[in-house]
């Protein structure tokens, strides 16, 4: 019953039977009427009435289309205009008439009529009715498909809209899409970035749109009530790939939103509790440090001394060698105790600082492997920061000098992007860090990542069998 609208010059396509109603008083002009649309191909059943009462019977029988002579003494064009409105506004509706100014012409157009043709030109008569037929078919077809869209997108999970060119809603839908504040036909034609955000025009939400009309894709996460959701907007394209508006959605992850906030959460506590056992770890050293200097130490310091004042009033040979035996074992032990003193807690830490612990540190290496540091320190990090790079580089240290073969080692200390960045490097025989079964020697790594994690930075390393190792720490200052 639908067909295309013709193009001029061409023969109109056979369509299925027509239900014509013709509000005419002549009933020639009705005759040549019907005569025009049959001979233009249309095959048609109609009817004429000449008064209001009669057209509404009509309109009942559902008609597919109306030709109205303007002229009518009684009953109008304006009049069925009307009258159409309140009963069917998408049955498309033709004047014809012996004289229409062009004003009044498109006065009616403008009320609803789908054309206007003169009766001294009939001839256009089946091609303006297949033109407003495909017209309603067309506009039936949209409805269906918003319809549709509609139902699809208010089943869909969060929020759908659609903006003109300029930011303008022409579609909202989505099981939240009451979040906006309104219903959805109350949002057509509202500022869309403005119902998502601040109205400002530099809230996340504006500058999204923005660039979406450039071109690009953005994403955004947005607050409405107490709910949390992830926007996305793209540019809607017209043929030729011009950009006529905006697609966005948004997705509910507040649950996602609050796991990622307690897990968030639960990572601070966890690095403040470390940070804790940090402190009280290195306070715990470094008063062991301290009780041992100030009591055992200093006693074998003073028995040192009692054994050599001992030795010298020794007569028999036998005896001071005895004695000096004592005194090497003594020496020996202060050597090794003064060792284990900075082990636990080197004082330069404290009273020199990061660079100055390092260098003492490595000036009590044995001299077989070159080692060098190079500190770029602007200021000295808090003591936190201090403990956990100390502890990072020494167990690096250790590993490079005991397990790579390394002939030269350098360190370098540096303020990088709010934070320390450590960086150990070696020319030894490297290895494989993405080994299921690390080579002995190589368990003290997860541990020294996990402590720079722990502090809320990070330890990479990066090794290749014969090209050496490279450990890279960065920890935040604050």
């Amino acid at each position: 019953m639908r067909r295309k609208a013709p193009s001029a010059g061409h023969e109109l396509e056979p369509l299925a039977r027509l239900r014509v109603l013709m509000v005419e008083d002549d009933a020639d002009d009705a005759e040549l009427m019907a005569h025009e649309l049959r001979r233009s191909g249309l095959e048609i059943e109609w009817t004429r009435v000449e008064t209001e009462e009669g057209f509404l019977q009509q309109l009942g029988r559902k008609p597919d289309v109306i030709l109205v002579d303007n002229s009518l003494p009684q009953f109008g064009a304006a009049a069925a205009l009307r009258r159409l409105k309140e009963r069917d506004a998408e049955l498309p509706l033709i004047v014809v008439s012996g004289t229409l100014a062009d004003e009044a012409a498109v006065e009616l157009v403008r009320r609803g009529a789908s054309d206007y043709i003169l009766k001294d030109r009939l001839a256009r008569l089946g091609e303006a009715v297949a033109v407003a037929l495909e017209r309603r078919r067309l506009r039936e077809e949209l409805r269906e498909q918003a319809s549709r869209l509609r139902l699809l997108s208010n089943q869909a999970p969060g929020i759908v809209w659609i903006t003109d060119q300029w930011l303008r809603c022409t579609y909202a839908g989505g099981r939240d899409a009451f979040e906006l504040g309104a219903r959805q036909d109350e949002l057509i034609g509202r500022l869309m970035p403005e119902l998502l955000g601040r109205p400002d025009r530099a809230s996340e939400a504006w500058l999204a749109h923005a660039r979406a009309l450039e071109g690009g894709s953005e994403t955004f996460e947005l607050r409405l009530a107490a709910r949390v959701f992830q926007c996305s907007v793209e540019p809607l394209r017209q043929e030729g790939a011009a950009v006529a508006g905006v697609v966005g959605t948004a997705i509910d992850i507040t649950e996602r939103s609050r796991a990622e906030a307690a897990l968030l959460e639960r990572e601070q506590r966890i690095r403040r509790l470390f940070s804790g056992l940090v402190r009280a770890q290195e306070t715990e050293r470094a008063r062991i440090a301290a009780d041992v200097h100030d009591d055992p130490l200093q006693n074998m310091a003073a028995v040192q001394m009692q054994l050599e004042v001992l030795n010298r009033s020794l007569r028999s040979r036998r005896d001071r060698e005895a004695v000096q035996e004592l005194q090497e074992a003594v020496a020996a032990s202060v050597v090794n105790l003064r060792d284990l003193l900075f082990e636990l807690r080197p004082r330069a830490l404290d009273e020199e600082g990061l660079a100055a612990a390092f260098r003492e540190h490595i000036a009590r290496l044995p001299s077989d492997v070159e080692t060098h540091l190079e500190s770029r320190l602007v200021a000295e990090p808090p003591e936190e920061v201090r403990a956990s790079l100390y502890r990072i580089g020494q167990e690096a240290l250790v590993n490079a000098r005991k397990h790579a073969g390394a002939a030269r080692i350098d360190v370098v200390l540096e303020d990088r992007e709010g934070g320390i960045r450590l960086e150990i490097r070696d020319d030894g025989r490297g290895f494989e860090p993405g080994a299921a079964r690390p080579r002995e020697g190589h368990l003290g790594l997860p541990s020294m990542i996990e402590r720079a994690e722990m502090a809320g930075g990070w330890c990479r390393v990066s090794s290749k069998p014969g090209a050496g190792t490279t450990v890279e720490v960065w920890v935040p200052v604050a």
